[in-house]
Order: C-alpha cells, then structure tokens, then sequence
C-alpha cells in the first residue's frame, strides 16, 4: 500500500523508547550509583538533547558525574531557550561578579525573564556549583510556573511541589552535598520539553491570567521541533501488518512516515516510541 509521502517531511533528530527511563518517576534520595552509572543513567536524555541541538555530542562524550556550576547552567539554559545571541545583554549588568561578555549576557537574559533572581548582595557566584533545589527553581520558572510555586509555598518547597506535578523530577537524583550532577540537569531538561509552558495574560485591570496552550512547549516555541508518540509501525523491509513498507531511509511512526536522518532505527519495529523531530525538504 502507498505510504503518505509529502514534499515537506519531517526528519527525525532523536528517537527515545517511550516505555524506558523518561517514563518513570524517581523518588528524590541522594544518589548512592557508582560514577560510572550515574553517567549511564542520563546517558539517554544527553543523546537526546544532542539529536536536537541543544548539546553538542563533544559534550554528550565528556559528561562525567562531575556536577554543573551556575555560570555554565546560564549558557545552557540560553540554549534551551533558543537563544543563540545573548552578549549584545551584557551591558548594564547587575551582578558584580559576572564580567565575561558571553556569559553576562545569558545572566542578564536569564534574569530579564524572571528565570533568575537578583540576590539581595549583587553576586551570581558563577563558579559555585548548582543544587538541585536550584535546578527545580529555574526549570520550574522558565516553564512559567514561577507564579504557580509561589503561590504553592515559595523557594524550595513551592517549586519541589511543582516540578513534581509537571514530572520533571523523573531519573534526577539529589547527590549527597545537594548538588545537581550535570547529566541530572540534563535529564531534568530532558523531561521538560513537552511540557506544556505557562505564560501570563495582562487583564484591564492590571492583573494578570495564567494559561497554557496546548502544543506549546519548549520544543515547538524555541526550537521548531515536534515530538510524535506511537508505535513504529513500517520500516523499508515490512510493516506490523505484513503488507510493504516504507521508502529506504524512512519509518512509519503513529500512522505517518518519518525521515530516518543520520541514525538507522530500523531495528525498532514495534516499539512504543517518542520520535523528535524537524520539517526538512524531501
């Protein structure tokens, strides 16, 4: 049977098996794997940040269970936002502490949307390391669910509490000084890009309503990207249902036909999946 075939098609950037470790939700107790294992354990959601663009695969290569320091979560965190020029921002700074150009800029980003908060001392402290209750705080705000927390009881609690409901805490452990490891933030960033963000509508009477939109995440508003869930149904060689399958280079996801990109997933016929991807010209 002819298979849909557009001009346009969607290639596939990373492909995660939907019933593996995204799926699960893990308790927050400090981390006892060996270091090695921690590697491993978030080894997936790396991949998976690489396929789309935000890691580099020079990065995914060199994670060790070494944690993050906040001046390298800024850069990382512009990236996810899709924001790739960020030093024109650097003028005017209000942290004392953060002189380098590249790196002033994303803090000033990062603060302009309320992601970060200005400290009562004007310090950033760039090369302290980040906690974990730090990580859940600003994936939490720059979701949009600042107000949410605030309202759920504030730093920590409130964002702990909300992370938990929008289930971006999955795989991420608390290592035993309170600090986040860097593939935890990794993971945690995995687990937050179909979640649907929160954004503030202003009313007449200077207030203001929050709403989400359906569709709109991370990956569709800053990155162009479509996340698609189902069944790998066909591949060149056969479909589930025995009759012809796709065209070389192709799979069948959920009833529609993907590009393959530069990674063979033949081999996940019948696999529940979740397929990333971007709209390229045939």
């Amino acid at each position: 049977m002819m298979k849909r075939k557009a001009r346009w098609l969607p290639c596939i950037l990373a492909v995660v098996i939907a019933l593996g470790s995204c799926a699960v939700m893990a308790e927050d107790t400090p981390d006892t794997a060996a270091g090695q294992q921690s590697v491993e354990k978030y080894m997936e959601a790396a991949q998976t940040l690489a396929g789309i663009g935000i890691l580099t695969q020079k990065e995914v290569d060199e994670l060790t269970a070494e944690g993050i320091t906040r001046g390298e979560t800024a850069l990382l965190l512009c990236r996810l936002l899709g924001i790739s020029d960020y030093t024109k921002n650097a003028g005017g700074m209000r942290f004392l502490d953060v002189k380098e150009a590249e790196m002033a800029g994303a803090v000033r980003m990062l603060c302009d949307l309320n992601i970060i908060s200005e400290p009562a001392d004007g310090l950033f402290r760039p090369q302290d390391s980040l906690t974990y209750q730090e990580a859940v705080k600003i994936m939490v705000c720059l979701l949009g669910y600042g107000v949410k927390a605030e309202v759920n009881g504030g730093y920590p609690v409130g964002h702990l509490t909300v992370a938990s409901d929008l289930k971006i805490l999955g795989k991420v452990s608390r290592e035993t000084d309170g600090a986040i490891a860097k593939g935890g933030l990794y993971q945690m960033m995995f687990n937050a890009l179909d979640v649907e963000l929160m954004t503030g509508l202003a009313s007449g009477n200077g207030s203001y309503q929050y709403i989400t939109t359906e569709g709109d995440t991370l990956l569709s508003k800053h990155m162009d990207v479509q996340m698609t869930q189902g069944v790998v149904s066909a591949n060149p060689f056969t479909s589930l249902g025995g009759g012809a399958g796709v065209n070389d280079g192709e799979i069948e996801v959920g009833g529609m036909v993907f590009r393959q990109g530069k990674v063979n997933y033949n081999h996940l016929l019948g696999y529940q999946v979740k397929c990333y991807t971007r709209m390229e010209n045939e």
